[in-house]
């Protein structure tokens, strides 16, 4: 699945956004996987190292921001509270904090 949301400025913007309003309670405010909120006994991934076990292309990070991680599902999927832009703004700002 290719991303058809073009990394820019406004979409990594848009993505921090919509990350501290949906992300940050689990992921961190820093997406390093350390939010005050998570479920007791989750590891929440650290989304800015440099190797994501859930997937490494955009569309991979996608579906699972949409349907949630498996295979126990701690991470619930965002699909009924996010549109497909928002989600994609969140891969773009992703990647922009991810290490190279």
């Amino acid at each position: 699945m290719k991303n058809p949301v073009a990394s820019s400025p406004e979409s990594i913007k848009a993505g921090a956004a919509a990350f501290q309003k949906n992300c940050r309670f689990c992921h961190g405010a820093d997406a390093k996987g350390d939010g005050p909120m998570a479920p007791k006994d989750t590891h929440p991934s650290n989304l800015t190292d440099d190797k994501w076990d859930r997937g490494s292309t955009d569309g991979e990070i996608f579906l699972v921001i949409q349907n949630g991680a498996g295979p126990k599902f701690e991470m619930k999927g965002y699909k009924s509270k996010m549109t497909d832009p928002e989600i994609w703004n969140i891969v773009n700002y992703l990647r922009s904090v991810q290490a190279k």
